[in-house]
């Protein structure tokens, strides 16, 4: 799935948006993880600019309750790039 792009938000970007993940339960029992990515979109082409860890489906839909959780961005040097907080 993918974002609106925000232009000009800078580096403390807000989205907001909501999606809805289908087949959940059969992602849990494959054993399927969540991997969350984010670029810098420019005309003409998109630079990478870091993504979380493998995050197991489980947790996020253990309850009706909400979940929230606060992931830490990577980039190719596996350093600290930045935070995405998701609620599930």
């Amino acid at each position: 799935m993918e974002t609106d792009v925000k232009d000009g938000a800078g580096k403390h970007a807000v989205w907001n948006e909501k999606f809805c993940l289908s087949n959940i339960q059969q992602q849990c029992l494959a054993g399927k993880k969540l991997i969350l990515e984010a670029y810098d979109k420019d005309p003409g082409s998109s630079d990478w600019l870091g993504s979380t860890n493998k995050v197991s489906f489980a947790p996020l839909i253990q309850n009706d309750e909400p979940v929230t959780q606060t992931l830490i961005m990577f980039d190719k040097d596996k350093k600290k790039s930045g935070d995405i907080t998701i609620q599930t």
